[in-house]
């Protein structure tokens, strides 16, 4: 049993630790009576561990914080103890440091600036992008904005993100990202290893197009043949360059400016809308639009950070991030028919506009080799 020499002092625990259990089983729609159905506590003793009537066993609350998915020391935190910042990475300029500056006002002023998103000043003192999610995973970092296919570190599956032509469209890959086998063999396995998505809208992404940036014209997958092409670790995507006749060269994307100025690699896979920002027209002015569409970017936190929040913290999070998300993916949009004139204008870029059933249907071949 909770036990306290001061009286007083243990009153005062049991009524905050009832008044989390009342806002847990709310935040659920639960009333109390299908809570004891669920939990094997009677409806009464629960009635008086919610308004603070009843000295709780250890027994008891873990029995609850199991049900709610909860750390014990979640129910005995004092306001002043719950988590105020949440740290996320500053990354350079352009419309994604836009869109985080957004959702941190966002979360300041949903959570009535109980909760506040800092951004660390260099990201690359965190390494790769693959090391970023490893430090999330780990609690270093609290929240990453990255693409989803980083995520296959813990689950394997998610390297179907990493290859050109996974989807169609993006409706189609919004419908696959809120179907039944994404959320059970994707997003539980990514829980039971600490990392939680906060974007059940699926609103943040790079826009609506992939391009390919070279040093030479390439109209077609034949023209990439024996060129030297940037990817990230991944052995999904490096087979299919490997199909087309190019030689995949791994390299940190914070490293790609500098590896096509010293002609390291020829060609840069990339969205549309980092082109300009990024100013890879400075090295290889041909932009060759190959008819895929943007991968969706996932917001994820780390699951314990993210358990010690009250429910209505939650809540606020997740609707600052659709709320930002909306704004990041419309200035997106926005952006891109702009930043095609600014790298013609600046780089005397050239825009080819590819054939795509032709790209398409390249990918369905097999290997050339």
């Amino acid at each position: 049993m909770i036990k306290n020499n001061d009286t007083e002092t243990e009153a005062h625990i049991q009524k905050n630790v009832g008044i989390k259990i009342r806002d847990l089983r709310k935040s659920m729609t639960l009333s109390a009576r299908e809570l004891s159905a669920r939990t094997g506590i009677s409806q009464g003793h629960l009635s008086k561990i919610e308004t603070g009537k009843a000295s709780i066993s250890i027994k008891v609350l873990s029995q609850l914080c199991q049900f709610f998915n909860r750390p014990l020391n979640y129910l005995f935190q004092t306001k002043e103890e719950l988590p105020q910042v949440l740290a996320t990475l500053n990354i350079g300029e352009g419309p994604e440091k836009e869109g985080i500056k957004w959702f941190a006002e966002a979360v300041k002023r949903m959570t009535t600036d109980q909760i506040s998103l800092i951004l660390l000043v260099d990201p690359c003192q965190f390494g790769t992008v693959k090391n970023q999610v490893e430090y999330l995973q780990r609690g270093i970092i609290d929240l990453v904005i990255e693409d989803l296919y980083l995520m296959e570190k813990f689950v394997p599956d998610f390297n179907i993100f990493a290859l050109p032509y996974g989807f169609s469209s993006i409706q189609k890959q919004k419908d696959f990202l809120n179907g039944t086998v994404f959320r059970e063999m994707m997003q539980k396995p990514l829980l039971d290893k600490g990392i939680r998505f906060i974007n059940p809208c699926w609103n943040w992404f790079w826009g609506v197009k992939r391009v390919l940036v070279s040093k030479k014209p390439i109209f077609g997958p034949d023209d990439v043949a024996g060129l030297k092409v940037r990817v990230f670790n991944s052995q999904v995507l490096i087979q299919y360059w490997e199909n087309l006749g190019a030689k995949p060269i791994v390299i940190p994307w914070e490293n790609t400016a500098k590896a096509f100025s010293n002609n390291e690699i020829d060609v840069v896979p990339s969205y549309k809308s980092l082109v300009y920002p990024l100013e890879f027209c400075r090295h290889a002015k041909y932009v060759t639009e190959i008819g895929d569409i943007a991968s969706m970017r996932c917001v994820a936190m780390n699951e314990s950070k993210y358990q010690l929040l009250a429910p209505d913290i939650q809540q606020a999070l997740i609707e600052a991030c659709n709320r930002a998300g909306d704004n990041y993916s419309k200035s997106i949009l926005r952006m891109d028919k702009e930043h095609e004139r600014l790298n013609i204008q600046k780089f005397d870029a050239v825009y080819i506009k590819g054939k795509n059933a032709i790209w398409q249907e390249n990918t369905k071949k097999p290997n050339r080799t």
